[in-house]
Order: structure tokens, then C-alpha cells, then sequence
């Protein structure tokens, strides 16, 4: 209840489709109970953009890239290159389209042909979205999109975006769309929190990553550790129990 407003901070290239719609989707909830501007960095494209134009403001430095709106999807087909190193694969599937994403293969024509539906129809999607938060037709999104990229004053000029300005200016806009007075003292808070040395030190990944050094070293000395070691990394359930048992037991020179 004492947080009045969030700015949000986006810093990249873009990335997954679903995860940038599913960060955007929230900022959509959040804005609902409270204001939320992003301030846009070095680059919010793509992915960024996405997560970023559902917000009550969208602030920009003149040289911020951003815009991308579009996506791209396909594969690799590897199997020259497994041809040329000698590697074979043996693949078994149930299902017409089972083996669509395998790499031995280019797409079938049908399964090409359902992947450009499936992707237009998801930048049909997304363009409309783009054009009711922004206020614009589609067909000026449209124009606007298909992978174009465009700096921040252009942006601007395109209505892409609401303002230039950095960080602070987002701040300062946030206050205004809380309602909070210039006389009101506030407090900016910044998540996720920067961990001294001594807590990311002590932090569980970096113990974990510790203490299996220390017991590579150790087992790397018996006659049978370096197997039991591997094994204990590469296996689950009762038989990973069964090797940290094994482990114990050579720690202990048994």
C-alpha cells in the first residue's frame, strides 16, 4: 500500500514471445491500481518494446533503440553437418507434426505453412494491441512494425513513445500520475536489491557451487571418485541417494 507508482526500467534486445507477454500482462494488471511508466535504456526492442507499451507512459533517451515490433521463427537444419562429422540420429515420433522442430530435417510445406499461420497470427495480435494502447490504427502500427527499429526522438515522432528523457523524468512523471504532492517526501525503492559481497558469497547457489568444487577435488584423488562424482551429477532419485552415500563413504576412506 505505500508504493503509489512503479518505473519500470527495460534494458533489452527482446527474447521468448510468451515471457515478454506475460511481463507485459502484468504491467496491464499493475497499472490498473496504480501508475506505471517505463523508462527505457540503451535498448527496448523487440521483447522490450513489447513489455513496455502497456504502460500509462513510456519514456525514452533520443538515442534508445526501440520499435522491433515483429518476430522471427525457423531452425537449423543440421544434418550436413552431422553427415560431415558422421553422426547419425534415430528418431521416433507419434504425431503428424511430432518431428516439425527436428533438426534433421527442413519443414514440410504443411508444416511450414502452419508455422507462418501461427506466426502472422501472433503479429496480428500484438500490432493490434499496439494500436489501442497507443491510440493508433493498425495499419499505421503495421507501418510502423514488421521489425523496424527506431531511435528515441523517432519513436517520439512516431508515437511509440511518450517522452525523451532518462530515469529521473520517469520518476517524475510517476509522481505526477500518483497525485503526489512536490512537498511529500518520497522514497524510491530499487528491485530486485543489490547483494553485498559477503550475502552473494554466502548465497546457496554459491555455496552449492562450493562445496561440489571441494568435492571434486577430494574424490578426484580416490581410484573411484572422478566416476561416482559424474554419476552423482548426471542421475536422480534413489540412485543419486546411493552415489552421495558412495561419495561419503570414499570421503571417508571406507
Amino acid at each position: 500500500r505505500t508504493v503509489k507508482a512503479v518505473v519500470l526500467r527495460v534494458d533489452s534486445p527482446g527474447g521468448d514471445a510468451n515471457a515478454s507477454d506475460m511481463i507485459s500482462r502484468e504491467v496491464e494488471i499493475t497499472r490498473k491500481v496504480k501508475p506505471v511508466v517505463v523508462s527505457m535504456s540503451d535498448v527496448a526492442a523487440s521483447g522490450g518494446y513489447e513489455i513496455s507499451f502497456r504502460a500509462n507512459k513510456i519514456v525514452a533517451m533520443p538515442g534508445t533503440l526501440t520499435g522491433s515490433i515483429g518476430s522471427f521463427l525457423g531452425k537449423f537444419n543440421m544434418k550436413g553437418f552431422y553427415d560431415k562429422i558422421g553422426m547419425t540420429k534415430d528418431e521416433m515420433a507419434y504425431g503428424e507434426k511430432a518431428l516439425m522442430f527436428s533438426d534433421y530435417r527442413d519443414f514440410s510445406p504443411a508444416e511450414w505453412k502452419a508455422i507462418k499461420e501461427e506466426h502472422w497470427k501472433f503479429y496480428r495480435h500484438w500490432i493490434a494491441e499496439v494500436a489501442r494502447y497507443r491510440r493508433m490504427s493498425v495499419a499505421r502500427v503495421d507501418s510502423l512494425g514488421r521489425g523496424r527499429v527506431w531511435m528515441g526522438d523517432q519513436a517520439l515522432a512516431n508515437g511509440l513513445i511518450d517522452e525523451l528523457g532518462g530515469l529521473d523524468r520517469a520518476i517524475a512523471i510517476a509522481r505526477d500520475l500518483a497525485g503526489i504532492k512536490d512537498s511529500t517526501k518520497v522514497s524510491v525503492v530499487h528491485y530486485p536489491g543489490t547483494m553485498s559481497y559477503l550475502k552473494e558469497l554466502f548465497s546457496r547457489d554459491s555455496i552449492d557451487d562450493l562445496i561440489l568444487y571441494n568435492l571434486y577435488r577430494v574424490l578426484n584423488r580416490k581410484e573411484e571418485g572422478p566416476a561416482v562424482f559424474m554419476r552423482m551429477m548426471n542421475y536422480g532419485g534413489t540412485e543419486r541417494t546411493g552415489l552421495r552415500q558412495r561419495a561419503i563413504e570414499l570421503l571417508l576412506d571406507r
